[in-house]
């Protein structure tokens, strides 16, 4: 049957990997839990043969990945916009999509969220296509900001010609845009890690969870905050505030994401601020909380950092 072809396929497929002392990192499974449309060749056979056959995949190789799949979810859309607020929650195991799409804020099951994308334009061309026009690096560093910088994560299509090989425009495509996000996010202009505090209203507290002193003189356009998910996420929203000198009062820094952080949200500033006054600050604010009568917020991260342009390719 076209079930039994199907589970004998993949059974195949994953087993190769502990034959040659290796695993199968990934198993993308397009559709999962969607039926075939009544399609004669399928009847009955789906969405109930999902159960088997990732069943199946467990058994024979405990380490793979399947996302789309029951350890995942998969942004709908192939537009690289992502979803925005973000809970890497749930309160179902996960399906297509997993909806809500944006997770359920009182889930207790983790799942991370995945967008996928082309290096081809427009982003939904799988296949190679000789001469397809490429996307931009901007494009591309979009796309990275709207997924990876509000919590979600990216996979790129990069496909190889009827060669077999990647062409080399291609290559130096996502390689311009990698060596820029290593040396925007690599290293930081001030940064503090393992911080917790309360969010508004939490012990009669302020929201104020972090907060760094700047370094005279340097200039940051983009903030960057992880939550410890592996304690729970619970930020609901959130503000960034700046204070120049001392005695200056804390201003809201504008065009912040300001809600879920998860996993990690990247804040882009309009513009780079440079520091001009001694004992400035920036600081997090959480401005409210699930379940912040009772358990406070925890931030792995909390930083400052110089964006390097991207180079034209």
């Amino acid at each position: 049957t076209f079930v039994l072809k199907q589970a004998t396929m993949i059974s195949e497929l994953v087993g190769y990997g502990p034959k040659h002392n290796t695993s199968i990192g990934r198993l993308w499974f397009d559709f999962y839990k969607f039926p075939c449309n009544n399609n004669s060749d399928c009847p009955g056979g789906f969405p109930e043969a999902w159960a088997n056959i990732t069943k199946s995949v467990r058994a024979t190789s405990p380490g793979t990945v399947m996302l789309p799949g029951p350890d995942g979810c998969l942004n709908y859309g192939e537009g690289g916009d992502g979803q925005y607020p973000l809970w890497n929650a749930l309160a179902h195991a996960p399906d297509y999509g997993c909806l809500p799409i944006a997770g359920d804020e009182d889930g207790d099951q983790f799942a991370p969220h995945e967008t996928d994308y082309s290096v081809q334009n427009p982003g939904d061309v799988w296949f190679h296509h000789p001469g397809a026009p490429l996307i931009s690096p901007q494009e591309l560093w979009r796309v990275y900001l709207a997924n990876v910088g509000r919590g979600s994560s990216l996979i790129v299509n990069v496909p190889p010609s009827s060669t077999g090989l990647i062409e080399d425009s291609y290559v130096s495509l996502v390689e311009a845009v990698g060596t820029s996000v290593q040396q925007s996010f690599g290293r930081s202009v001030v940064e503090a890690n393992d911080i917790t505090g309360g969010c508004a209203g939490y012990e009669s507290q302020s929201g104020v969870v972090a907060q760094l002193t700047l370094p005279m003189n340097a200039s940051f356009d983009a903030v960057v905050t992880v939550e410890d998910i592996r304690l729970g996420q619970r930020i609901e929203s959130y503000r960034l505030e700046i204070r120049h000198g001392v005695a200056g009062e804390w201003i809201a820094l504008p065009d912040v994401h300001g809600l879920t952080v998860g996993r990690k949200v990247v804040d882009m500033l309009p513009s780079p601020i440079v520091v001009t006054e001694e004992r400035s600050s920036l600081r997090f604010v959480c401005t409210s909380g699930k379940n912040q009568d009772f358990k406070p917020v925890t931030l792995k991260s909390f930083g400052a950092y110089l964006t390097v342009p991207l180079p034209s390719v």
